[in-house]
C-alpha cells in the first residue's frame, strides 16, 4: 500500500514537472504553485519514507498532513501578502511609523497563527506515532527546508563553476556552421 501510494506521488511529481515545462501552466503565478505544490509532496514522501509508517498509521497521518499543508499554504499566503504591504510601508517615500508598527503586529499574528497550526497539527498526530517517530518528524520539519536550500545553493555553485570554465572554450571556438572560420 504504501509502495503503490509513493509510486503515485512521483508520478504526478514528474507529470506536473513536464506540464510546467512544456509552458502549458499558464504563467509565472501559476508556475510558483506547482512548485510549492512539488515541494509539498517532496517534504510528504520524505517524511513517509523516514517515519516507516504502518498501512494503518499511513492513512491517519496523511488525513491529517493533508489538512494540515492546505491551512498553511493558505497563512503563507497571507504572510506574503502582508510581507509585501510592510516592505511597500518602508520603502515609501515618507515611511509611517505607526502605519509600519501595524503592520509588524499583523506579521507576527500570523507567525504566531502558524506555530499554532503546528501545534495542532502536532497534538492531532500523536497518538498515531511512536514518541520516535514524533522526534523523527520534529527534527525532519526543522532540517527539511534549510537542507533543500544548502542542496540548491550547492548544484547552482557547480552549475556557475561548469560554466565558467566552458566560457572561454565558447569564446575562442568561432567555427561558423557550415566549416568557415
Amino acid at each position: 500500500m504504501k509502495k503503490i501510494f509513493i509510486s503515485i506521488i512521483v508520478l504526478l511529481l514528474l507529470s506536473s514537472a513536464v506540464y510546467a515545462q512544456r509552458g502549458m501552466g499558464g504563467g509565472f503565478g501559476k508556475h510558483m504553485k506547482m512548485q510549492e505544490k512539488n515541494l509539498d509532496n517532496l517534504r510528504l514522501i520524505k517524511l513517509l519514507d523516514l517515519l516507516e509508517l504502518t498501512d494503518e498509521q499511513n492513512d491517519k497521518f496523511i488525513a491529517a498532513y493533508s489538512s494540515i499543508r492546505i491551512e498553511k499554504r493558505k497563512m503563507h499566503e497571507k504572510m506574503q501578502a502582508e510581507v509585501e504591504i510592510l516592505s511597500e510601508q518602508i520603502n515609501a517615500e515618507s515611511p509611517n511609523e505607526s502605519l509600519i508598527k501595524n503592520q509588524i503586529d499583523k506579521v507576527e499574528a500570523l507567525m504566531e497563527q502558524k506555530m499554532q497550526s503546528i501545534r495542532k497539527f502536532h497534538e492531532k498526530i500523536k497518538d498515531n506515532l511512536t514518541v520516535v517517530q514524533m522526534g523523527k518528524m520534529v527534527i525532519f520539519e526543522n532540517r527539511f527546508e534549510r537542507e533543500l536550500l544548502e542542496t540548491v545553493r550547492d548544484f547552482r555553485k557547480k552549475h556557475m563553476m561548469q560554466m565558467q570554465e566552458d566560457a572561454p572554450a565558447m569564446l575562442n571556438d568561432t567555427t561558423i556552421p557550415d566549416g568557415r572560420h
